[in-house]
């Protein structure tokens, strides 16, 4: 009898046989018809995309030929698809396993509770191990998965969602093996990102998510991939547009301009490439600019990424006086409004140090800052690798001072404070 899901799994040049047989053997009692296919020398995209035309099933899935499913997964997806005729596609939680197959503990990427559509924004994992998704659902969205080499899965899901929505089926049903030849290990940071922003915005035209009104860059020169992917991860689901903008070297003033220039969004801010921030940053940022016209930028406190709670920067309620002398008291997370910032951007370019306290103290000439008294932001404090530009030593730090003191000192001398 023909099951109702149909299963691939694509084989390549460094499939190893033995992880091989443990993944068929897995599916052995499972109600699918799998399939296994040679991939070599093509794209991961094209082999499922493939795969997914030439099925003739009810549903579709795809088991990764060193992964393994775990009894009882493909029924608990099926029988969540039959209670829900309206979704498109059902999951499980998954467990990490070793090389040699041993249980490390479960793959917390897929969250709890139920799906939520902002979790097929912040990252591949939350709608995978093991999918099983109405084939329907799938076929217009083939032509451009055979683009991807790695992400597919995450793009196809992503844009499931934007006609649909997904379930969560609360049980292990995958095993997820961790080694260094996963395809996702070698994507480049600039595929992530595209995917992601892709997904955005087909989730924003079809009104699944609101339109974001704050332009984001994340500059990004010497940083580990992996800090640079997590600081993006923050801000997947944050209603904000996320531009990711190559640093220069030597001048991050001119860097940072350009990257101000991107989108037409009312609002800028950046996040730097090794930081990162907590979930409602944003919103926080929006909730007071939106209610407080004289209000042109807002500012919150740090916390310490590595260290305990409450490990960081907070600060008391702005006053010029307090911006004038610490620079690093306006300091992270910088929402602004952007006619605020455009008009100082070609000054910003010759800046290769204090080019943030500059700015912030150029804008002051159109409103007031406001600290928000909250640890929005998290702070990466450490010495990995050389800044893109430079520190710029007490000379510079005077030269900045002299540039916003005309700014700041009438505010100081009227009162003006938050």
């Amino acid at each position: 009898m023909t099951a109702r899901v149909d299963l691939h799994s694509l084989t390549g040049e460094k499939t190893r046989p033995d992880w091989l047989e443990q993944a068929i053997a897995s599916v052995a009692r499972q109600p699918v018809n799998l399939r296994i296919m040679d991939n070599s020398g093509r794209a991961t995209g094209q082999g499922r995309a493939q795969a997914y035309r030439e099925s003739a099933a009810e549903f579709v899935a795809c088991l990764d030929p060193d992964d393994a499913l775990l009894p009882g997964a493909i029924e608990a997806c099926i029988a969540a698809l039959d209670a829900n005729p309206a979704a498109i596609g059902a999951y499980t939680d998954a467990l990490y396993i070793d090389e040699s197959g041993n249980v490390l503990g479960p793959d917390s990427s897929t969250g709890s509770g139920p799906w939520t559509v902002e979790r097929s924004l912040t990252g591949a994992g939350h709608t995978e191990h093991i999918a099983v998704m109405r084939r329907n659902a799938v076929l217009p969205f083939l032509a451009e998965l055979e683009n991807y080499t790695g992400m597919e899965q995450y793009f196809l899901h992503g844009m499931l969602a934007t006609v649909g929505d997904w379930i969560h089926v609360e049980q292990p049903g995958y095993l997820f093996r961790l080694h260094d030849d996963n395809t996702h290990n070698a994507t480049p940071i600039e595929i992530r990102h595209a995917t992601r922003q892709l997904i955005r915005q087909r989730l924003t035209a079809a009104g699944r998510v609101a339109i974001p009104r704050i332009d984001v860059h994340v500059l990004y020169c010497y940083e580990p991939v992996r800090w640079i992917d997590d600081a993006l991860i923050s801000l997947a689901a944050e209603p904000v547009n996320v531009h990711l903008c190559k640093g220069i070297k030597g001048q991050v003033g001119l860097a940072r301009a350009n990257a101000f220039r991107q989108g037409a969004a009312e609002y800028v801010a950046f996040v730097d490439a090794d930081d990162a921030v907590v979930s409602g940053a944003f919103q926080a940022a929006l909730d007071i600019l939106d209610s407080r016209p004289e209000i042109i930028a807002t500012y919150c406190d740090v916390q310490l990424i590595g260290h305990p709670e409450g490990v960081g920067y907070f600060k008391a309620p702005w006053t010029p006086l307090a911006q004038l002398f610490g620079p690093s008291e306006v300091h992270h997370l910088h929402v602004m409004r952007r006619f605020a910032v455009e008009p100082h951007l070609a000054e910003l370019e010759r800046w290769d140090g204090y080019e943030e306290y500059t700015l912030m103290g150029l804008i002051c000439q159109f409103g007031q800052q406001y600290h928000i008294p909250y640890p929005w932001y998290r702070f990466r404090q450490h010495n990995a690798y050389p800044r893109a530009g430079a520190i710029g030593g007490d000379p510079l730090r005077k030269a900045a001072g002299r540039r916003v003191l005309p700014i700041l000192y009438p505010l100081i001398k009227a009162g003006v404070c938050q």
